[in-house]
């Protein structure tokens, strides 16, 4: 995009200000007219408008990134360069402003048949209406004779960032920390190395056995003490932790031992060093033993959980957390700089990076724009923005959603116009990224690796923002991502899921016009909505923008990058989505030694019930699960029985691990990462079934009888934790699906079903009369007002606070209770139920199939009925009315 006029050139002027001493002096591209007011100082014609364009055509596909630009100019006699330098006032010390003013304003602009038609303007511009294209100061001035021209450059100022974090006076010296005999632990120079900056909770994995337990921990230098050698006990008295003050009051100071290592718990001082200079450091000298200080290598531990886990790193002021948050520790290094920054601008991403943690240590000097640039972008979702006010951090809300946005756009409703054919950006390629982690300075190694991978035997990948599309006629691509600065698990996977989004996924970038009255007040980094019926996206297409042209005074034009496209055709490579997709709903049950399931081919409201035994000899099917890491499905029911399925409700069935106690419920358990850790059934007589490798593979199942408890459901919270609920109020919980160990409810009545909403962080459990207790680890549980007695089957959470659960004493009576605050709070309802509902879950949308999100509830009679958020629910015809145990939904996206 440009950034000067193309077609409105005679409603725009550029002008150069020069700031000489406090006097003005202003070129203009052309006579300014006196419409045009609130301009001062002196103004002189002459400025060529072809010197900024070229400069200003490179800089098209970023925000407001105009460096340098150079103008040759006539000087009036008052104000002969050469005269002001003679009498102390060089070029070098003015500043100047290249800014696009407007002469007049064109008015409202309204489309029809292709063409723009411009209303009469209402008002005139004044100086306050320009558009500030580059800000800074004067650089390389060649100047002659008085009536010569005078060639100069102006820089912006933004670029200049001659901070030094840790500073310039932050040295291991004897001006900085005393006159004593000075030693650095693994350094070679004792005098004038940095200070370290320790942020977050960082560490070099140190081991503590000394072969297989680790700890984050950074080095410890001693920096003053008594002349000796290090081995001579109680000669060190203080180690230096870090520059500035941290939020941890007390640390385990460790050192090497023969063998392993050893600690010991210390206090930490937060003092000043002998050039005021607030720093953190042990004082050995005080108790802590000559034991210790003999050594010449520590490490100072900033997660011990026995401490309070009370954080490590240098604070942003008194009383504030440790700067492990991305997006406060970069508004940390920035106020450290010399450069200016955009700070309404800034604000925008700091919640945003915030969710991104780092710890480390910085001991290279380095500036604080090189430190972000280096660690921060590429890596973490965000992109540095310049605007004449200063540099800034602008999020790329890759998993935006639309209750985000900020603006709703609908092309051609005549305030937004799409300028040109939308394209396509990205590899698709890859499938494969690895994340390394938690860097062993020691070793020289990454102790952690997370990975997240795309399945190519689908050619596709949804990620819940959209589809990668992976592209088989090539070779699949493996992108490697090394983040020293990470110790927190959840960071590395939200780098490695984004990496894999913005790697593989094909980016649709659209260039539209927009009414300047009406988005005025966008920004880069803003989410949007926009729909665009060429280019099958509906309204609720969820948007970023990534550049914004406010080339006209009635338009903006803007570059939007579609985040979460909604598919209405997906054409090309990965297209034939195989059977085994969990795109399906199915719900399954029976009656009179058949099963039914009742199936849903994508598109809500289209079921069929197939009529045929899923698994010869079943009764009646009791549960039906799809596990994503195998792509398969698994069902179990009377007798015992499990059969898996590649291909869903109308394919072969095979069955495993035949049994003589029913079977209620199957749950599939993964980490953080969604690597299966163990797939869990429950039902009769205490019968439990466990699989931690190939669940088609009857040898990979194990079974336990725990009791003589009925167990009607489990589940699990993605963490490693199982929770089994079942009859008379038996909760058992595992750390695996194999080990359980026995709880108390607190209620007596029969426990029948169990989920997890992880944005409550809280296992939900519910049974008969109307019982619903919570609890955040399955351990302790807190009773729930339901607002029912009616006896609840079953529970699903949406995942961001709505929870419904369900049940009735009755195949012709039913219940319906919902939550709103995550299991906490419930409220009764139950329009549109017919019979009793014995299943529910929650169905994330689907954007092959172009399905919404909602909650289905499946039981007495055939009943199959849905709902958007778990209020107002509708009948579907499922097509039988046998009774429906259980229900597989797409619950991932």
């Amino acid at each position: 995009m440009s950034r000067y006029p193309s077609s409105l050139d005679r409603d725009w002027v550029w002008v150069l200000s020069l700031d000489v001493r406090g006097d003005l002096i202003r070129w203009t591209s052309r006579p300014i007219p006196d419409t045009v007011s609130g301009m001062t100082g002196l103004i002189l014609p002459g400025l060529d408008p072809d010197v900024v364009t070229e400069a200003l055509d490179v800089a098209k596909a970023e925000f407001d990134r105009v460096d340098t630009l150079s103008f040759q100019v006539h000087f009036p006699p008052e104000f002969d360069p050469a005269a002001l330098a003679a009498s102390g006032v060089a070029l070098t010390a003015c500043d100047a402003e290249l800014a696009l003013l407007p002469t007049r304003f064109v008015g409202d602009v309204t489309t029809s048949s292709g063409t723009r038609t411009r209303s009469t303007p209402s008002t005139t511009p004044s100086w306050d209406d320009r558009y500030v294209i580059l800000s800074g100061y004067i650089s390389e001035p060649e100047f002659g004779d008085a009536d010569e021209p005078v060639t100069f450059s102006v820089r912006a100022t933004t670029y200049e960032d001659e901070s030094s974090i840790p500073g310039p006076t932050q040295v291991v010296d004897p001006t900085t920390v005393g006159a004593g005999s000075l030693v650095t632990v693994e350094r070679d120079d004792s005098y004038g190395s940095s200070y370290p900056l320790v942020f977050g909770q960082p560490g070099v994995f140190v081991g503590s056995d000394g072969a297989t337990s680790y700890r984050p921990a950074t080095p410890g230098y001693v920096f003053e003490g008594q002349s000796g050698a290090p081995s001579d006990a109680d000669k060190w008295e203080k180690i230096l932790v870090s520059a500035g003050h941290t939020q941890a009051d007390r640390v385990h100071l460790w050192w090497e031992a023969d063998p392993g290592f050893n600690s010991v718990e210390v206090a930490l001082t937060k003092g000043a060093d002998n050039l005021g200079q607030p720093i953190t450091y042990i004082d050995a000298s005080k108790g802590t033993g000559g034991a210790v200080l003999d050594k010449s290598k520590y490490w100072v531990d900033w997660r011990d959980d026995s401490l309070g886990g009370d954080g490590g790193g240098v604070v942003d002021g008194p009383g504030s957390g440790d700067l492990s948050g991305v997006g406060s520790l970069c508004v940390w290094l920035l106020r450290q700089s010399t450069i200016p920054v955009d700070w309404a601008r800034m604000s925008g991403a700091v919640a945003f990076l915030d969710e991104f943690r780092f710890g480390g240590v910085i001991e290279t000097p380095t500036s604080a724009l090189d430190w972000i640039e280096d660690r921060v972008l590429g890596d973490l979702p965000a992109f540095l923005g310049r605007s004449p006010a200063g540099v800034y951090l602008a999020p790329i809300r890759w998993q935006a959603t639309a209750s985000e946005a900020v603006a709703r756009l609908v092309e051609g409703e005549g305030t937004v116009v799409r300028m040109a054919p939308a394209r396509t950006r990205g590899n698709g390629r890859t499938t494969v990224v690895r994340v390394e982690w938690a860097r062993d300075l020691a070793a020289d190694e990454w102790a952690r690796t997370t990975v997240v991978t795309a399945d190519p035997r689908l050619g596709t990948f949804a990620m819940g923002t959209g589809l990668v599309q992976a592209d088989r006629s090539v070779a699949p691509r493996v992108v490697k991502v090394q983040l020293p600065d990470c110790w927190d698990e959840a960071t590395a996977y939200r780098v490695a899921t984004w990496t894999l989004w913005r790697e593989g996924t094909a980016h649709v970038e659209i260039d539209v016009d927009l009414s300047a009255d009406t988005y005025g007040h966008l920004q880069v980094g803003d989410v949007v909505t926009y729909g665009d019926a060429g280019l099958h996206l509906g309204e609720g297409t969820v948007c970023l923008v990534t550049a914004i042209d406010r080339h006209d005074v009635a338009w903006l034009e803007a570059r939007l990058w579609v985040v979460r496209p909604e598919v209405a055709e997906v054409v090309g490579e990965g297209t034939n989505i195989p059977p085994q997709d969990p795109s399906y709903v199915i719900a399954v049950g029976g009656s009179s030694s058949t099963s039914y399931a009742v199936t849903d081919a994508g598109d809500v409201g289209t079921y069929a019930e197939q009529g045929t035994p899923i698994v010869t000899s079943f009764e009646d099917t009791r549960a039906v699960r799809y596990i994503y890491d195998q792509d398969v499905y698994l069902v179990g029911g009377e007798f015992g029985a499990l059969a898996w399925s590649l291909t869903g409700a109308a394919g072969t069935w095979t069955r495993i691990a035949p049994g003589s106690n029913d079977l209620n419920r199957i749950c599939e358990g993964t980490d953080l990462v969604g690597a299966l850790v163990a797939v869990v059934a429950v039902g009769e007589s205490g019968r439990i079934l466990t699989c931690t490798g190939d669940v088609t593979d009857a040898g990979d199942w194990s079974q336990q009888t725990i009791g003589s408890t009925t167990w009607y459901d489990v589940a699990h919270d993605g963490d490693g934790t199982f929770v089994a609920v079942g009859s008379g109020g038996a909760v058992i919980t595992s750390p695996d699906g194999s080990t359980w160990t026995s709880r108390t409810f607190g209620v007596g009545v029969n426990v029948r079903g169990v989920c997890w909403d992880p944005s409550s962080e809280l296992f939900i459990a519910v049974g008969d009369s109307g019982a619903i207790r919570t609890s955040p680890d399955g351990v302790t549980w807190t009773a729930r007002t339901s607002g029912t007695t009616e006896n609840l089957y079953a529970v699903a959470a949406d995942g961001e606070g709505v929870v419904v659960a369900v049940g009735g004493t009755f195949a012709t009576t039913f219940a319906l209770t919902r939550s709103a605050s995550g299991g906490v709070s419930w409220a009764t309802s139950a329009v549109g139920i017919a019979h009793r509902p014995q299943a529910v879950a929650y169905r994330v949308a689907d954007p092959y199939w172009d399905t919404a999100s909602g909650f289905y509830a499946v039981g007495a009679g055939g009943l199959l009925a849905t709902s958007p958020t778990g209020s107002s629910w509708t009948a579907q015809t499922s097509g039988t009315t046998a009774q429906l145990f259980d229900l597989h939904v797409p619950d991932r996206a």
